[in-house]
């Protein structure tokens, strides 16, 4: 489905990553998920946009998907005017967006089979514009062992 997304931001944990380096176990995904609970990173974002949500943003694309990127595990805010210590923040632009909802399922596995799909999709990847993409969790999301949740890929307008 396509959708058409005004301007929004995301602050919270941040670092750079490839793909093959994730899919190794050499990458910072899973330790960032680990993080986000332990050391309650959410409640220091300031001004949630949506309270409960969390949003993966990818973003800083050296390429496409083979090349290096900036992971951004966190919340969408109301603004970047207060981006606390040891946060990132991050602008996720406007425009046209394809939505891609994940299979239901342990999360984790059911994420890796969405984004190989993507990957393997040659029509959707001539028309994405590696600007920046996320996933958006909420409540259908909150079993980690029984959830769903959407991937949005930023498109070329």
């Amino acid at each position: 489905m396509r959708v058409e997304q005004n301007e929004h931001y995301v602050i919270g944990i941040s670092a750079m990553t490839r793909n093959d380096r994730e899919l190794s176990g050499q990458g910072v995904i899973a330790e960032f998920w680990g993080r986000l609970f332990a050391e309650d990173i959410l409640a220091r974002i300031p001004d949630p946009a949506h309270p409960g949500e969390i949003v993966a943003v990818y973003t800083d694309f050296e390429s496409d998907e083979t090349g290096e990127y900036r992971f951004v595990l966190g919340a969408r805010v109301l603004s970047l005017a207060h981006i606390p210590s040891g946060l990132h923040g991050v602008a996720l632009p406007a425009g046209p967006y394809e939505v891609r909802s994940t299979a239901r399922g342990p999360v984790a596995t059911v994420g890796i089979a969405a984004w190989q799909a993507i990957w393997a999709d040659r029509e959707l990847k001539a028309r994405r514009r590696y600007a920046a993409d996320y996933e958006l969790y909420d409540d259908r999301s909150r079993n980690p062992q029984d959830g769903i949740f959407d991937i949005y890929l930023g498109l070329k307008a």
